[in-house]
C-alpha cells in the first residue's frame, strides 16, 4: 500500500487590478445585456471559475514571458484570466477581454511580482 500525498489547497486572492477590472467589466455586461438578473448569473459563473482556481491552480497557459508564476486561462470565449500561482494562493492580476490581443499588466503588478519572486513557485 502506498501512501497518497495530498496537496494542501491553495485561496484564492482578488488584486486590486483584478477587482477594477470586474467592477467595470460588470457595468459594461449590465449595459450590454440591460439585465442585473443575467449580469448577475454571469459574474455568479465567473466566481464559481475563479474559486476553482484555487483547488487546480496550474491550468490555462504558462506565461513565462510576463513572469515565471503567471498563467492565463479564458472563460466563457469572453474573458482572459490572468492570475499568480503561489505557494499558498492563487492571485487574480487582471481580468481582460478576450479580444484583446496581448496580455498587459500594469507596472504595479510587476513590481508586485518582483518582491514574491523568493516565494513563487
Amino acid at each position: 500500500m502506498g501512501t497518497e500525498v495530498v496537496a494542501p489547497q491553495r485561496r484564492l486572492a482578488i488584486g486590486d487590478t483584478a477587482y477594477r477590472d470586474l467592477v467595470n467589466f460588470r457595468g459594461e455586461l449590465l449595459t450590454l445585456t440591460g439585465s442585473e438578473q443575467t449580469t448577475d448569473a454571469y459574474l455568479a459563473a465567473l466566481r464559481d471559475f475563479l474559486s476553482r482556481l484555487a483547488e487546480f491552480p496550474h491550468r490555462g497557459e504558462a506565461r513565462p514571458d510576463l513572469h515565471p508564476s503567471i498563467r492565463a486561462i479564458g472563460f466563457r470565449q469572453r474573458l482572459r484570466i490572468v492570475f499568480a500561482v503561489m505557494e499558498d494562493q492563487v492571485l487574480i492580476l487582471a481580468v481582460q477581454s478576450a479580444r484583446q490581443g496581448r496580455v498587459t499588466l500594469p507596472e504595479p503588478v510587476y513590481q508586485f511580482l518582483e518582491v514574491l519572486d523568493g516565494d513563487v513557485r
